[in-house]
């Protein structure tokens, strides 16, 4: 449950950031009214609480999650993916000091941005794209070697072992009575095999069974 609230934070904070990215493109002009200008302080607001939404729950699930750090210190693509959301946020610094500047503009106002807001909006935008693309090929194991583990093993984890009627992993390995008993499945007929147990369910023979 800890690693669904953990996605689901992480995959809630990358769609607001680029539904509020999607916004200030939208709104952006070189020549905006204060009730405009003030709206893009509002969505730039909204993308930098969702970018710290995907900083935060990013590092839970490196450090907390059900993979070890190792599998993403090894991997590839989560180190692109890294490097595109910090040139992202490298990039978004320049149009975030200007929109905080006229955040307080009057109705009445009008504000003008230089031509490389607009320009880096629209690569930040198309970059931005490609964080769920490379999140989608690391949980397919895309990107990191057959030697790296892919599950953390927790204090209670335990291999699990064939089950030797059945071959399915079932668990822990099977007693010795338990191999006695499957031994003997495989060794005796349906009938005996009934005739078997019912020696073994008897009171008198509770300290173990034997075939002829």
């Amino acid at each position: 449950m800890t690693m669904v609230l953990f996605n689901f934070g992480h995959f809630l904070g990358l769609a607001a950031f680029a539904a509020a990215l999607a916004v200030e493109l939208a709104l952006f002009a070189r020549r905006v009214d204060g009730r405009t200008a003030r709206k893009l302080a509002m969505a730039d607001l909204v993308y930098g609480i969702a970018a710290v939404l995907v900083i935060v729950t990013g590092l839970l699930k490196v450090f907390a999650g059900d993979k070890p750090a190792v599998y993403y210190g090894h991997n590839a693509l989560f180190h692109i993916k890294l490097t595109v959301f910090v040139i992202i946020f490298l990039m978004s610094i320049y149009p975030t000091v200007h929109f905080i500047r006229n955040r307080r503009a009057a109705d009445s106002d009008i504000v003008e941005y230089p031509a490389l807001v607009g320009r880096l909006l629209k690569i930040e935008i198309v970059a931005t794209v490609l964080l769920p693309l490379l999140a989608v090929m690391m949980s397919r194991g895309f990107g990191v070697g057959d030697d790296v583990p892919r599950v953390r093993r927790g204090p209670l984890s335990r291999p699990r072992t064939p089950h030797p009627a059945t071959g399915f992993g079932c668990g822990p390995a099977p007693s010795r009575r338990a191999r006695s008993i499957s031994r003997a499945i495989s060794s005796v007929g349906t009938s005996r095999w009934i005739s078997a147990c019912r020696v073994i369910s008897s009171p008198a023979s509770r300290l173990g069974c034997t075939t002829s």
